[in-house]
């Protein structure tokens, strides 16, 4: 009967320690997934930042011969749709991180856009989707354009003034 009671009171200690809702529900490790050419991608997403009010999302893909890196630019403050044009997303390869072999720029004749979920501006955690096609720029034996689509994102953004 103790040890029940006792049982009892931890769990109801447990229950009730949190003042805030989800206050003991750890955080997702961040990410970013997509299907880039009908196939899964993803990538490391550690060096997103935030200027002012411009969120630049960067995700590299390490696992390949070629580094891959998709880079979202765009301003935003609060959850919402945003579309992307001109030079607010591109694509490239490196080799050793800093040597660009290859590079893609945004297609405009495609919707693209970034759909914020969630922006918590204590913490600078953001989360949401993208889907962008991007058309080949340089050098000319690539394929002619990349899709990503269906693309998720959760990431804590690095706050610079």
């Amino acid at each position: 009967m103790k040890k029940n009671l006792l049982l009892l009171s931890v769990l109801f200690l447990f229950l009730t320690a949190c003042g805030k809702k989800d206050c003991c529900v750890m955080p997702k490790q961040p990410f970013i997934t997509a299907e880039k050419n009908s196939a899964h991608w993803t990538a490391d997403p550690t060096s997103s930042t935030l200027v002012g009010d411009t969120v630049a999302i960067f995700g590299t893909n390490f696992s390949t011969t070629l580094e891959e890196t998709l880079t979202l630019q765009f301003k935003a403050s609060a959850p919402g749709k945003y579309t992307l044009k001109g030079k607010q997303a591109w694509y490239y390869n490196t080799i050793g991180r800093d040597v660009i072999v290859s590079e893609y720029q945004l297609d405009d004749t495609f919707a693209n856009s970034v759909e914020i979920t969630a922006f918590n501006k204590d913490s600078n955690v953001i989360a949401g989707t993208f889907s962008v096609k991007l058309k080949h720029t340089y050098p000319s034996d690539k394929p002619a354009s990349l899709q990503f689509l269906n693309g998720k994102f959760q990431i804590q953004l690095h706050k610079y003034k």
